[in-house]
């Protein structure tokens, strides 16, 4: 729920399950995990998605980040943005077909079904 970086140390306030809250003190450096739950992805409409790829990137340098160099002397190499890997399928055909294939996809390929 919470983290608090002081000097040498962390401060951590989590809530388990049933409500119960816990305070963490850890000295750094430290692994913290986080689970699934702490946060609800919100998916953007497909208005939105259609209007972020008319919207031009910018570009930064990664010296204008302001990034402090981690405590434990470690320096980050490289920093790319993440690469698309799929592309959209198009589907032809009358519905029959179409829903014969979405079904098809869904059940081989996105193994969601």
């Amino acid at each position: 729920i919470n983290l608090d970086i002081e000097q040498d140390k962390a401060i951590v306030d989590c809530e388990l399950s049933g409500g119960i809250a816990n305070t963490y003190e850890m000295s750094l450096p430290c692994i913290i995990g986080a689970g699934r739950g702490l946060n609800t992805p919100r998916y953007p409409t497909f208005p939105d998605v259609v209007k972020s790829k008319k919207k031009p990137v910018k570009k930064i340098a990664f010296a204008d980040l302001n990034i402090k160099v981690p405590l434990t002397g470690m320096s980050i190499v490289e920093l790319e943005p993440l690469k698309q890997s799929r592309e959209p399928k198009e589907i032809k055909g009358d519905s029959d077909i179409v829903a014969k294939e979405i079904v098809r996809i869904l059940k081989q390929e996105a193994k969601v079904i």
